[in-house]
Protein backbone atom coordinates (compact mmCIF):
# COMPACT_ATOMS: atom_id res chain seq x y z
CA UNK A 1 0.00 0.00 0.00
CA UNK A 2 1.50 3.32 -1.12
CA UNK A 3 1.69 5.67 1.64
CA UNK A 4 -0.86 8.34 2.11
CA UNK A 5 -0.32 12.37 2.03
CA UNK A 6 -0.24 12.34 5.69
CA UNK A 7 2.69 9.61 6.05
CA UNK A 8 4.59 11.92 3.64
CA UNK A 9 3.89 15.03 5.74
CA UNK A 10 4.50 13.23 8.83
CA UNK A 11 7.87 12.02 7.42
CA UNK A 12 8.95 15.32 6.61
CA UNK A 13 8.30 17.11 9.61
CA UNK A 14 10.41 14.38 11.26
CA UNK A 15 13.68 15.56 9.29
CA UNK A 16 14.11 18.43 11.81
CA UNK A 17 13.50 16.56 15.21
CA UNK A 18 16.43 17.29 17.22
CA UNK A 19 16.51 20.49 16.10
CA UNK A 20 18.98 19.94 12.84
CA UNK A 21 18.70 21.56 9.14
CA UNK A 22 16.91 19.51 6.25
CA UNK A 23 16.50 20.04 2.89
CA UNK A 24 13.57 18.30 1.45
CA UNK A 25 13.68 18.22 -2.48
CA UNK A 26 10.09 17.69 -4.42
CA UNK A 27 10.48 16.43 -8.09
CA UNK A 28 8.10 15.11 -10.71
CA UNK A 29 6.62 15.58 -14.23
CA UNK A 30 5.69 18.56 -15.42
CA UNK A 31 2.42 19.41 -14.45
CA UNK A 32 2.31 16.98 -11.89
CA UNK A 33 1.50 19.77 -8.94
CA UNK A 34 5.14 20.50 -7.39
CA UNK A 35 4.39 24.37 -7.29
CA UNK A 36 0.82 23.71 -5.99
CA UNK A 37 2.70 21.24 -3.16
CA UNK A 38 5.43 24.10 -2.38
Amino acid sequence: MPPTFADLLDRARSLTDGGRRALLGIAGAPGAGKSTLA
